[in-house]
């Protein structure tokens, strides 16, 4: 039988060969040696044969020596062979079953580096082999599990201890997963430990199931005692506290919060807090969030479900904030009841990825609950806080409707204000007259050093008067504009509020608390706002009743000197009037009237008003020239007022006659004559006395009608004169007209319709005024503006009547006695006219564009009546042209030059044309219109082109505008 190649009797048998061989060789070769002694070296064959004899002994005893213990050695390696194989053997068993084990099993060195794993640990963690062999199982680590929980486990083991625990583990591919693990510690022969063997069983699943379970057994019992809790209040903010407080046993958070939504924006009602944060957070409260700019928000509101994000880094607008710069992952949930948003629930957390579907659906489940519970709250909290604003504004409208005194009003309103917002103090900011100071006049419950103007810029109230936007702050010390004096009396929080009439912002209410330094909540700012509305409604009512006070003290000032100077005979009583009327208004020593002489170099006392101990300066020449004051008045025309003349310096006669007289503060206005300035009206008081804008616009009013009575008494001074020398030429010319009668019947009837025409268009505003005046004696007080405006208008469509009549005669006698002309640039007078009217094309909207040609042929004539041509025909297209362009054009033809001025207005009928041209006619369309006009305009533009030898021309289309061409012939026109 073939021995075992592996067993130990075959390698005893190949060494007894070896041993053969050896020794048959070295007996050769030693043979070989004594026979090269012998042939070679001549040694004896008896001393050869001794030799070989000994070599041959000693060779024997050597490899019977060696052999014998290497025989003794290979007997003692077959020994430990077999035990080896038969450990291999065991091994391989062992391994096997190792391998074939459900469980993953892990064998590390005593260093814990993995020498050994088994296909179920590349099952569970999805590593193969070579990427663990020689590595830490430490790459299993999720970081779930804190340094002490791992210190612990490696004392356990290294004391020699087994140790038995729960971990959660991540797997290659990331995923996490809950294994049981037990680590048993082997020992080497010296008690050392040498290798750590790890049986891990994955009970990921059933630690979820136990979870699931849990949950929802939590989630039942959170649900149940939360509708037990919820039910039992109807308080609105302790509703949503238990809601937060039940949340936060079932879905895990560092904060959570209701924001309740309102008008597109989200306000945080209730936040809470978890380990780091504290528990309460009022600071956040009342923080605002806009739904339509908030993309977490925006996307509740659109898919009325809990939205999940698992990273805000990676989340599309997702807004950072200071506050909540911490937030990784969110969830958040809509609370609707009845169909309408009510609010949102929202949880956030450190750490991205942490909220899963579960924890969606369990706060979808509260969300649902709170819904009803909510709206229950919601409707007694409605009911209650309607009630309580209902009292509230109540008190506040009873305190600001109750009188017009104004202090006493804004004393209790401050009083009221401060018990509505639980405040421990108020103050009442007032902005003064001219805007460069705020005053504190009405305080409670501070102290009355606090009364002291502020500056310009200083304080929280300018801030709110100069944005009109609320301001609520905690820690008023620290603001950017806290006073000084204000903080030092320990004012922590503040919450002040504009007082607003109508656009523009008068003050400020500030409400104070000491004792804590939360802001003012949504609820109390509405309050504190609707304090100061009702504080501006009783400002505004205090001056609509001072308002309405002073307006009817001027109205009656204004009836009392169109009543006076409507019946006075001549131009002294009409400034004397003017004199008396103002003086008894503003309750003054004196008011004098003034007018300028011819040479404009000085004034005359013509009127005045006095006390009695005064005496009379009438008739009084006063120079102009040298006197810089009046000197510049009468230049500019502009209302001078001296509040205190005992610290300027005047001219020497000026000074002197205020001296004279004590007087003190001094306001002048002028007087207008056809917006020519003739005179002057001075009001001079003994005391100090400063007159307001508005007391410099009633003087210039007065000053004003007393200017249109001298105007009215110097026409009907000119109508009489002119009456009379009409009358007289037709007396001297009675016997001339004898002998031409036809003529003379002609004239008569041209007479005639003059006079008629004249009549008839100074009838109306003539019968207009004297019912306007009665009006403004006995009719409505509330429309006295409205007649007094339309006196106005009547006395200008007068003048202007007058004035165009006047024209006339003027025309008239131009063309009798003849005029010069003179070489005129018609562009240059056409571009003044057009300058002159830009203004009141701009004010009617329309397009005044001039175009002329350049470089146009001078033409003869009167400058000023070409300039009256221009502005006639300009006026009457911009009144007759209710929207579009006008366009005035010059250009020459042949041996004419043109100006044509074209507008884009109603037009003019074709029955109205022919008469276009007549002295007061006015088409029927436009006297409908009630445009202004006296009807002598295009009269007078014919009359004028025909004294220069010219021809007018129009045409027109009714709605689509007219065009008139005036044509003036190059070279000396005839007179």
């Amino acid at each position: 039988m073939k021995p075992d190649m592996n067993s130990g009797e075959y390698h005893l048998q190949r060494l007894r060969r070896v041993k053969g061989i050896v020794l048959v060789v070295t007996a050769v070769m030693v043979a070989i040696l004594i026979v090269f002694n012998y042939i070679f070296l001549g040694m004896p064959l008896i001393k050869g044969l001794v030799n070989f004899v000994v070599a041959l002994f000693i060779i024997v005893v050597v490899l019977q020596l060696s052999f014998s213990y290497v025989a003794s050695l290979q007997r003692r390696l077959n020994e430990v062979v077999a035990e080896r194989l038969g450990a291999e053997a065991r091994l391989r068993l062992q391994s096997a079953a190792l391998a074939s084990a459900a469980n993953a099993i892990v064998i590390t060195d005593g260093d814990g580096r993995i020498t050994w794993i088994n296909p179920a640990f590349t099952q569970l963690t999805g590593y193969l082999p070579d990427e663990v062999i020689g590595q830490n199982p430490s790459i299993l680590k999720s970081g779930h599990h804190d340094n002490a929980f791992y210190w612990r486990m490696w004392q356990t083991i290294l004391d020699g201890r087994v140790w038995r625990g729960e971990l959660i583990n991540r797997r290659k591919d990331g995923s996490l997963y809950t294994e049981e693990q037990t680590i048993t510690p082997v020992m080497d022969d010296q008690g050392q430990i040498s290798q750590f063997i790890a049986i891990k069983q994955d009970i990921t699943r059933r630690k979820a199931m136990q979870a699931a379970e849990r949950e929802q057994r939590i989630l039942a019992e959170a649900l149940r005692e939360a509708g037990v809790a919820l039910s039992a209040t109807l308080d609105l903010d302790e509703v949503i506290d238990i809601l937060l407080d039940q949340i936060g046993r079932v879905v895990p958070y560092d904060m959570v919060s209701l924001m309740r939504v309102q008008n597109g924006r989200a306000v945080i009602a209730r936040i809470r807090g978890s380990e780091p944060f504290p528990k309460e957070l009022p600071h956040l409260e009342n923080t605002v969030f806009t739904i339509e700019t908030t993309p977490n928000l925006l996307e509740l509101i659109d898919s009325q479900q809990t939205v999940i994000i698992s990273d805000t880094e990676k989340y599309p607008g997702w807004i950072k904030s200071e506050a909540f710069s911490y937030v990784r992952s969110w969830m958040g949930a809509p609370i609707f009841v009845q169909g309408d948003i009510f609010g949102f629930l929202s949880l956030d957390k450190r750490e991205p990825g942490f909220y899963l579907p579960k924890h969606a659906h369990i706060l979808s489940a509260f969300a649902l609950q709170a819904s009803l519970i909510l709206h229950n709250a919601q409707l007694y909290a409605e009911k209650e806080e309607a009630l309580r604003r209902e009292r509230q504004v109540s008190r506040v409208i009873q305190a600001t409707s109750a009188t017009l005194d104004l202090p006493h009003v804004l004393q209790r309103v401050v009083e009221l204000a401060a018990p509505l917002v639980d405040a421990e103090g108020a103050a009442l900011a007032l902005l003064s007259p001219d805007g460069d100071s705020i005053s504190y006049p009405y305080l409670f419950h501070l102290p009355q050093a606090l009364n002291q103007p502020a500056a310009k810029g200083q304080g929280l109230a300018w801030r709110v008067i100069e944005t009109g936007q609320t301001i609520n702050i905690s820690a008023y010390d620290e603001h950017e504009n806290a006073l000084e004096n204000w903080a030092a009396i320990g004012i922590r929080s503040i919450l002040s509020v504009p007082i607003m009439v109508g656009a523009a912002c008068l003050g400020a209410l500030g409400l104070m608390r000491f004792s804590s330094e939360n802001t003012f909540n949504a609820r109390e700012q509405a309050l504190a706002e609707m304090v100061g509305r009702q504080v501006g409604i009783a400002i505004q009512n205090a001056r609509l009743f001072d308002e309405t006070r002073r307006r009817a003290r001027e109205l009656d000032l204004l009836n009392r000197v169109v009543a006076g100077t409507a019946v006075a005979k001549n131009e002294a009583q009409v400034l004397q009037v003017g004199c008396t009327e103002l003086a008894r208004f503003f309750t003054v020593s004196q008011a004098v009237c003034v007018m300028l002489d011819k040479t404009r170099t000085s004034v005359r006392i013509v009127a005045e008003s006095l006390d009695d101990d005064l005496p009379s300066f009438i008739n009084t020449a006063v120079p102009v020239t040298g006197n810089p004051i009046l000197q510049k008045f009468f230049d500019t025309a502009v209302p001078i007022t001296l509040p205190d003349v005992r610290h300027i310096l005047l001219p020497p006669e000026m000074a002197s006659a205020l001296t004279e007289r004590s007087m003190v503060s001094v306001l002048m206005v002028p007087i207008f004559v056809r917006e020519q300035i003739v005179g002057a009206i001075g009001i001079h008081s003994r005391e100090l006395m400063t007159f307001t804008d508005n007391d410099i616009e009633l003087a210039v009013t007065v000053g004003e009608e007393v200017g249109q009575a001298l105007a009215m008494a110097r026409l009907n001074e000119q109508i009489r004169t002119y009456a009379a020398e009409l009358e007289k030429r037709v007396a001297e010319r009675t016997g001339e007209l004898a002998a031409a009668n036809e003529q003379l019947q002609e004239l008569d009837r041209l007479k005639s319709k003059f006079v008629s025409d004249v009549s008839h268009e100074l009838r109306t505003p003539i019968t207009n005024l004297g019912m306007y005046l009665d009006l403004l004696e006995r009719g409505r007080t509330d429309r006295r503006t409205h007649y007094v405006n339309v006196l106005q208008k009547e006395l200008a469509r007068i003048r202007q009547l007058v004035e165009d009549i006047l024209d006339l005669s003027r025309l008239e006698a131009s063309r009798k006695q003849g005029i010069t002309f003179e070489p005129v640039d018609l562009n240059r007078i056409v571009e003044q006219v057009v300058t002159a009217q830009m203004p009141q094309a701009q004010a009617a909207g329309l397009q005044l564009i001039f175009d002329p040609e350049p470089d146009l042929t001078l033409i003869h004539g009167a400058q000023n009546q070409l300039s009256q041509v221009a502005t006639n025909l300009i006026t009457n297209a911009i009144n007759y042209t209710p929207e579009g362009r006008i366009e005035v054009t010059t250009y020459q033809k042949n041996s004419e030059v043109c100006l044509k001025i074209t507008d884009t207005g109603m037009g003019i009928d074709a029955t109205d044309m022919p008469h276009l041209f007549e002295r007061f006619y006015r088409g029927q369309r436009v006297a409908q219109l009630g445009v202004p006009g006296t009807g002598l305009g295009l009269g007078i533009v014919k009359e004028i082109v025909d004294l220069h030898g010219g021809r007018v021309e129009a045409t027109s289309e009714v709605g689509r505008g007219s065009e008139f061409r005036v044509w003036l012939a190059i070279g000396k026109n005839a007179a």
